[in-house]
């Protein structure tokens, strides 16, 4: 007959069975990421376990003597695949999780529930000793042997795989791989306590106890690390000695791990950020954030110390297409940077008097021209022409030509305001526009730059230069006319000056 009631254990069981279900039930909500579904069917498992195995100890009503005892081992024999399943998953080794892993898995508990069920039709699970087995199994058949080492088989190989994980583990992944050692470890303690004569319920199993202490451990887990939201992603890639700033966070954008670029780019940035939002941690960043929220895969920043990063965002997936989390990675481009705008500055600047070319001149231009058309603000342009240029070259040589043209620009930039725009438009002739200026302002500036070039002679090395200059300059008449006229104006003015005797500046007069 089966064993009288045991009203401690069977409340024990019927506790323990209870916070394995709450425990499912919570788990299921986090089904989709690695681990949920195993995690979820053990658990399950464990509460089937323990609340049948607490009404068989209440001897609650039931169509047979052994029912809750049967009963039991649907949960028995579900609990060691499923925990291994679960390590694998969590392990990050979801790829040795396949079909014929899980068919191999399944097999072995169809034939256990088979052959108890069928026992005394070929006593090979309790050996024909059913009555003397009660309430602990101490003397059965092969198939319960075979069964107890296959689930503690299945049981020490989760536990090798968690080892071996956490060897390569870092960060919070280390810490949750340790809590799951220890939890797996739990039912090899209770059952070398039950051999040194330890157990808390003599004569009593205590290995669903044992097991449930597992899923409690797992729960508190939940609460303590989020593991199921904080997992294990990435960290190979993670190499410490990177000079890139790479910063992981999990799905619901919290901080999973780092590196120590990350910590140098990062002020204040340590472990104790580990699963604080990226809001948070990345208040100096907000374009980082911004491009979370949105499709962006990457971007340039810059920080307040000068700097500029290529920012590149990694969204990771499950093998399922499911979102697992982010990898930041920012990149030190400064000196990229830095020969890009060398670059762009070599492409818009005359290399030999370092003022804009013509090209740029026009870019700047019509940009200038829409503005005074947008504010209805007056607008000048000038074309100024070195007299007799031809000579300096054929008396001095080309050498000191170029020493005239530079020291022709430092006259003009010294007369001109931060406003204008000085241009070389080819040769000796060079361009200048003058922004929110009318006709007689421009003439005095224009004025002004002649008078420079009169007051002293040009050093050179060779010797110093007399240099004199020809100016026409046009106001811009209004929406309706373009920059190619208003340059075409400027020339004929210039044209004008250099016929009435040169080293003068001539005004070209209003359109009709």
């Amino acid at each position: 007959m089966p064993a009288p009631p045991h009203t401690p254990y069977s409340a024990a069981l019927l506790v323990a069975g209870m916070a394995c279900l709450a425990v499912a039930l919570a788990i299921l909500r986090h089904r989709h990421v690695a681990g949920g579904r195993p995690l979820a069917a053990l658990t399950f498992a464990l509460a089937w376990w323990d609340l049948t195995y607490a009404l068989f100890w209440a001897q609650a009503p039931a169509p047979s003597p052994y029912f809750w005892l049967d009963a039991t081992y649907v949960g028995v024999v579900m609990t060691p695949p499923a925990l291994l399943i679960f390590t694998l998953e969590f392990a990050g080794q979801q790829r040795r999780v396949r079909g014929p892993l899980l068919a191999g898995l399944a097999l072995e508990p169809v034939l256990v529930l088979v052959a108890l069920w069928t026992d005394p039709w070929h006593n090979l699970f309790f050996a024909g000793q059913r009555a003397q087995n009660t309430s602990l199994i101490l003397d059965a058949g092969p198939v319960f042997w075979a069964n107890v080492v296959y689930g503690y088989l299945l049981v020490a190989m989760g536990f090798g795989v968690l080892w071996l994980h956490r060897r390569s583990a870092a960060g919070v992944h280390r810490s949750q791989t340790t809590m799951m050692l220890m939890a797996v470890a739990i039912p090899w303690l209770s059952s070398m306590m039950f051999v040194a004569g330890l157990q808390p319920f003599p004569a009593i199993d205590n290995t669903p106890l044992a097991f449930s202490l597992t899923a409690l451990i797992v729960a508190w887990g939940l609460v303590r690390y989020g593991m199921l939201d904080v997992v294990p992603i990435a960290r190979e890639i993670l190499l410490d000695e990177m000079p890139d700033a790479m910063l992981v966070l999990d799905a619901r954008k919290r901080v999973v791990d780092m590196n120590p670029a990350a910590r140098a780019l990062l002020p204040g940035l340590d472990a104790g950020h580990i699963g604080r939002h990226a809001e948070v941690v990345l208040t100096s960043w907000p374009e980082v954030i911004h491009g979370l929220d949105s499709s962006e895969e990457s971007a340039r920043l810059h920080d307040d110390a000068g700097r500029w990063f290529d920012l590149r965002i990694s969204r990771m997936k499950d093998p399922r297409g499911l979102p697992l989390g982010y990898l930041l990675v920012w990149r030190d481009v400064s000196a990229l940077q830095a020969a890009n705008a060398e670059l762009e500055a070599l492409a818009s600047r005359d290399p030999l008097t370092q003022v804009f070319n013509r090209r740029q001149f026009f870019l700047l231009a019509e940009r200038e021209l829409l503005r005074a058309e947008r504010k209805g603000t007056p607008l000048t342009l000038a074309l100024l022409d070195i007299d007799h240029f031809k000579l300096v070259n054929d008396t001095h040589g080309h050498q000191t030509g170029d020493e005239v043209l530079i020291g022709f620009v430092q006259r003009c930039q010294g007369v001109c305001r931060a406003t204008d725009v000085l241009a070389r438009y080819g040769g000796e002739e060079f361009v200048l526009l003058l922004p929110e200026t009318g006709g007689s302002d421009a003439s005095a500036i224009l004025e002004r730059i002649l008078q420079a070039l009169r007051a002293a002679p040009l050093e050179t090395t060779k010797t110093p230069i007399e240099v004199r200059c020809s100016a026409g300059l046009a106001c811009w008449s209004g929406p309706a006319e373009s920059l190619q006229s208003l340059v075409g104006r400027a020339d004929e003015a210039l044209y004008l000056a250099k016929q009435q005797g040169r080293n003068r500046v001539v005004e070209a007069p209003r359109p009709r």
